[in-house]
């Protein structure tokens, strides 16, 4: 059996995460591919090696397209970012093609984001 200790001591965005697990290995590819299940807008993960002074990682962006913009009212900029209720997520999450038990570890772990958020 293998342990991850997940920290998040000064907090941690939903890329920075995702970069962690793609840098412990995970396939960006293979992540998309699976989270394309969901049914939501059009997006694409791109991963990436980077460095700055000597540190090395990961970098992970995810794109939403064309589409998902302009069907917004709100401006959308490199810092913006897409918001969904719990409630939102989910819907989202009951109406994927994902195995049931991913939705169901998915649903648990939202629950936890949303108890610790409130």
């Amino acid at each position: 059996m293998k342990i991850l200790h997940f920290q998040g001591v000064g907090g941690a965005s939903g890329d920075m995460i995702l970069a962690a697990l793609v840098d412990l290995g995970g396939d960006a590819k293979k992540i998309q591919r699976q989270l394309a299940m969901l049914q939501i807008e059009p997006f694409k993960i791109r991963a990436r090696k980077v460095g700055s002074h000597g540190l090395h990682g990961t970098q992970v962006d995810v794109k939403l397209s064309e589409v998902s913009h302009r069907h917004s009212t709100k401006i959308h900029d490199a810092h913006h970012h897409h918001g969904r209720s719990f409630r939102d997520i989910r819907r989202v999450i009951a109406h994927s093609h994902l195995p049931k038990t991913v939705c169901t570890q998915s649903l648990a772990v939202f629950q936890k984001l949303a108890e610790a958020e409130a």
